[in-house]
């Protein structure tokens, strides 16, 4: 039988996890195949370790010492995934709820599409909204962004979130997973490009559904800590895949659309926010590290997305 395997990042977010994984419980199984739910807890304080592997005895842990943010925790929990002989891999924010189809329709478009190493869901927010129909990047400019129509067909992608991403073995063990240069932020986008550069293609999958409790992971939707590591992670994402004439036009493309978002940061009563996102580029010029800026915000943050 083929196996998919489910890994969930835990910092310090318990009762998020707790919620996730009560909606895994109910997964339907791909066609001829079966589920593993991994939990890494990246080095909790809060007594996840100890209380999830009671109240939940069915889903395997994996215990680290310290918090390796979205990468290197993933990464963790795919190197575990690979080695128990998974077919597919399953990254899943731990502030989620699956549908019960979420699994058996990823893994289904899967066996219609061969060429295909990773496929996502149709995401919805919190309050019922389309948080993410399928994502685009331009190199040109500089810019990524989340489509937000509902239904539709099956098709490929710029990138996919990693907040749910499915990837297939084969792509991931080429790829060797997610990059741990990126501190927080774009690691899936990076991982995307990847995978299109070596022949794969990406598959929104809107058949298969998702809600996703947007910014738990990172203290609110805006704050310094969010702009800064969002702007760092975006500009190394672009120096890293632009090519050629596009070094002509990305960065210009790239301080125009932070100029809007500090404009907006600043007008919805955040201007910490907008400095953040300069200090950002500031930083990256001078060599700081991206992890020197901010402390992590108090409630939790090493998920992604």
């Amino acid at each position: 039988m083929r196996q998919v395997h489910v890994v969930v990042l835990n910092w310090n977010g318990k009762e998020d996890t707790a919620r996730c994984l009560e909606s895994l419980a109910r997964l339907e199984p791909p066609a001829d195949g079966s589920i593993v739910t991994w939990v890494v807890d990246n080095g909790s304080t809060d007594g996840s370790a100890r209380e999830l592997p009671e109240r939940f005895p069915w889903a395997r842990f994996l215990a680290l010492e310290s918090n390796l943010r979205y990468a290197g925790g993933n990464d963790r929990g795919l190197a575990a995934a690979l080695a128990e002989g998974a077919d597919f891999v399953l990254f899943l924010n731990n502030d989620t709820e699956a549908s019960p189809s979420l699994v058996r329709e990823l893994v289904a478009e899967a066996d219609r599409a061969p060429r295909a190493g990773f496929f996502g869901p149709l995401i919805h927010d919190g309050a019922g909204r389309v948080w993410f129909a399928g994502g685009a990047v331009s190199l040109w400019m500089g810019w990524t962004w989340h489509a937000t129509g509902e239904g539709g067909a099956a098709h490929d992608a710029g990138y996919l979130t990693g907040c749910c991403l499915l990837g297939r073995r084969a792509a991931l063990a080429a790829l060797g997973g997610f990059d741990e240069g990126y501190y927080l932020y774009a690691e899936d986008t990076d991982l995307c490009l990847r995978a299109r550069q070596a022949g794969w293609t990406c598959r929104f999958v809107p058949a298969a559904r998702l809600v996703h409790y947007v910014s738990s992971s990172s203290g609110g939707a805006v704050n310094p800590f969010k702009a800064y590591q969002r702007t760092r992670a975006g500009l190394r994402l672009f120096a890293r895949h632009a090519r050629g004439l596009q070094w002509l036009t990305w960065p210009v493309g790239f301080v125009a659309l932070l100029l809007a978002h500090a404009a907006k940061w600043t007008l919805a009563g955040r201007p910490d926010a907008a400095l953040a996102g300069f200090r950002a580029v500031l930083d990256a010029l001078l060599g700081r590290a991206a992890g020197d800026a901010f402390p992590v915000p108090a409630r939790r943050a090493a998920i992604s997305s």
